[in-house]
């Protein structure tokens, strides 16, 4: 009887239906029953298509634990496409927002990266703009280790901004003082 198998697929718990449909196909087969046989086959394929897309699940979860945004992001692509082949939507909602964080964490990834480049060429307001935008989206979405790198680029730009403030300040006071003493 097929009946149980068939209801832990509908239940999503893939591994306890794999289980099942393991120990009746040893029955089937020893009794020769090709129909039924046939039928437990494709069960069986189903529960360990349902095994795999719960694994890219998890994996998909991993990824952005690990920070690993881009691999989350694909990870999740694989593991809807998954669901999607066995019409399963009960992780449909966790799998978007697992997307959407990965989406999100690449592109503040993007914009210290931008914020990178922009101080090395002096720029120093919009480097801080954009390393605030980042740090503001770390620490929306938990990630305070990368939250961290990005106040660090902040006060490093800032410091920069001070002295290179200073420099000016006192070659602007030396001009002054010189253009005085030529006109004394």
């Amino acid at each position: 009887d097929l009946a149980r198998a068939e209801a832990l697929l509908q239940t999503g718990d893939y591994p306890a239906a794999q289980s099942e449909l393991e120990a009746v196909l040893a029955g089937l087969r020893a009794a020769g029953q090709s129909e039924q046989l046939s039928q437990a086959e494709s069960l069986l394929a189903r529960s360990q298509a349902g095994i795999a897309a719960n694994d890219l699940a998890r994996q998909s979860h991993d990824a952005l634990a690990a920070a690993d945004y881009s691999r989350a992001g694909q990870l999740v692509a694989q593991a809807q496409d998954a669901y999607a082949a066995l019409s399963d939507t009960r992780q449909a909602a966790v799998l978007a927002d697992y997307a959407d964080r990965a989406i999100r964490c690449q592109l503040a990834s993007q914009r210290l990266d931008q914020a990178f480049a922009l101080a090395q060429t002096l720029r120093f307001p919009q480097a801080r703009a954009l390393a605030d935008t980042a740090a503001a989206e770390y620490m929306a979405l938990g990630d305070s280790d990368r939250a961290a790198k990005a106040a660090e680029l902040r006060a490093f730009l800032d410091q920069r901004q001070s002295l290179i403030g200073g420099v000016l300040l006192v070659l602007g006071l030396g001009g002054v003082a010189i253009s005085l003493a030529r006109r004394s």
